[in-house]
């Protein structure tokens, strides 16, 4: 059997400012070239573009934009780890902010979804499709999310 050497790009990571609905459609696609560059099967490159794409939105949508941030790391094994902060109102509850269909603390029957409230199945959806999710608020306020994809 041969063995696989992954090779990423000498620019291994790549950051975003989240400000307008431009850059949220923006970023996943650039987080799917890095996957790609980095030696992600084509499943996998899909699921960090949906999680990009996840993370992306909700900075908008609920921290008001922020920065995203995406990298090639080889701690705590080689993965791509894909991470959003803002400076929103953060997370009164984390562990109900992960349930479907929750959005902004809320059930999304309690909310006006035609408003563009969302679904509420945004973190719950990127804690199905990364193989590690952490969400946390900031000391200063805000939130902090970070998605890991491993390598095969």
């Amino acid at each position: 059997m041969t063995e696989r050497t992954w090779a990423c790009p000498m620019r291994s990571s790549i950051t975003g400012h989240i400000r307008r609905q431009s850059d949220v459609l923006a970023w996943p696609h650039r987080c799917a070239v890095l996957a790609l560059a980095c030696g992600l099967d084509p499943i996998a490159v899909r699921e960090v573009e949906l999680i990009a794409a996840e993370l992306a939105s909700n900075t908008l949508r609920h921290g008001g934009g922020g920065e995203v941030h995406a990298a090639y790391s080889e701690q705590p094994a080689r993965c791509i780890e894909l991470t959003a902060t803002d400076d929103g109102p953060g997370f009164d509850d984390i562990e109900h902010a992960l349930m479907d269909g929750v959005s902004r603390g809320r059930r999304v029957e309690e909310l006006a979804i035609a408003r563009g409230e969302g679904l509420g199945a945004g973190l719950g959806a990127i804690g199905r499709l990364a193989d590690e999710l952490f969400v946390s608020n900031k000391l200063d306020g805000g939130a902090v999310v970070i998605a890991r994809k491993y390598l095969p």
